[in-house]
């Protein structure tokens, strides 16, 4: 019975995952002899800054330079994310590496999307409601007609232009939007698991989530902190 359950879950989860990734497989199939397929259908500038800091790493980097600074900087910076995925690039190349690490990230997230649910939705129904909208439901754009070049980010669906404002956008997007919201996922739900058992072992999810974030994410860890700390205040 449980595990008829969690195929649910599982099968959802899979197509989520292939779904985001057939933009990838038609540019790929639809490139012309004699040319290369990038890897990427968007976001090409910050994508680039990705191919590079998983080529340093490859190279055995450990402290990475700022290679987008107009002046020389001492090799400082450390992305424990990226690193990983300079690790996996040596065996898969860096748009394998890439693409690997979007994918993981999104089994990770939707892993964690599970885990929320399973502790603050009682009814199992609502539970593959609830999956199903994480999975698949985006905002009101689709009504706007698309993006408006013209207005840009001023008045329009935050869907229209922010890619993590969504699960499913985030699972094709790039190798860092999944796993980065996984990670604040995972921090509240250990958080919320530590307040129930009032055990101070079960905060260790929350800990260890939030180091990785800080390091390869920072500025989400702003917005989580403050509502973990409202939250524990009231």
């Amino acid at each position: 019975m449980a595990r008829s359950r969690e195929s649910f879950f599982v099968g959802l989860g899979a197509l989520a995952i292939l779904l985001s990734s057939v933009p990838y497989l038609y540019g790929w199939l639809k490139t012309p002899p004699g040319f290369v397929y990038t890897g990427l259908t968007s976001n090409i500038d910050d994508s680039m800054v990705y191919f590079s800091w998983i080529r340093e790493y490859a190279d055995g980097r450990f402290a990475q330079r700022d290679l987008f600074s107009t002046e020389t900087l001492p090799p400082v910076l450390f992305y424990v994310w990226f690193w990983i995925l300079g690790l996996l690039s040596k065996a898969l190349g860096t748009v394998g590496a890439f693409h690997a690490g979007r994918i993981l990230g999104g089994i990770g997230l939707l892993s964690a999307i599970r885990w929320l649910l399973k502790l603050t939705v009682a009814n199992e129904k609502a539970q593959k409601f609830g999956f199903a909208l994480a999975c698949f439901a985006a905002g009101v754009g689709w009504v706007f007609g698309g993006y408006d070049t013209v207005k840009g980010h001023v008045g329009q669906p935050i869907d229209l232009f922010a890619p993590e404002s969504n699960t499913f956008q985030s699972l094709g997007y790039s190798p860092l939007f999944a796993p980065m919201t996984a990670l604040i996922v995972v921090f509240i739900c250990g958080l919320l698991r530590a307040e129930r058992t009032k055990k101070l072992a079960d905060i260790w999810p929350s800990a260890v989530a939030g180091a990785i974030l800080g390091n390869s994410h920072t500025y989400d860890i702003v917005p989580l902190f403050l509502a973990a700390g409202a939250w524990r205040l009231f």
